[in-house]
């Protein structure tokens, strides 16, 4: 006889939450907002940091840790990164206006 699986038999997990991302990324490519910062991994970074901004504001420490939940690395194919990284980033986009 087969058994019927039972509700306490399921465990969830919360996944990484790649949607919203993926549509800003898709979003900044249709704008041209992508092709302005560029493909290298301080385009890529500021990138982020525009997003992290739409999706909740926060410091540069909590947009490394969001990254980390919404799986920004992975959508933009970017190395892992730190606050020091984006902080390293804003100077970036200032000399490069």
């Amino acid at each position: 006889m087969s058994a019927l699986l039972q509700v306490e038999d399921v465990e969830l997990h919360e996944g990484l939450r790649v949607s919203v991302v993926y549509a800003l990324k898709t979003l900044a490519e249709r704008l041209g907002i992508s092709k302005a910062l560029g493909n290298s991994r301080q385009g890529k970074l500021a990138l982020w940091q525009i997003m992290a901004r739409l999706i909740g504001q926060g410091s540069c420490l909590g947009t490394v840790r969001m990254a980390a939940s919404y799986g920004a690395c992975d959508v933009l194919e970017l190395e892992s990164f730190n606050e020091d990284d984006l902080y390293a980033n804003l100077v970036w986009l200032t000399d490069n206006q």
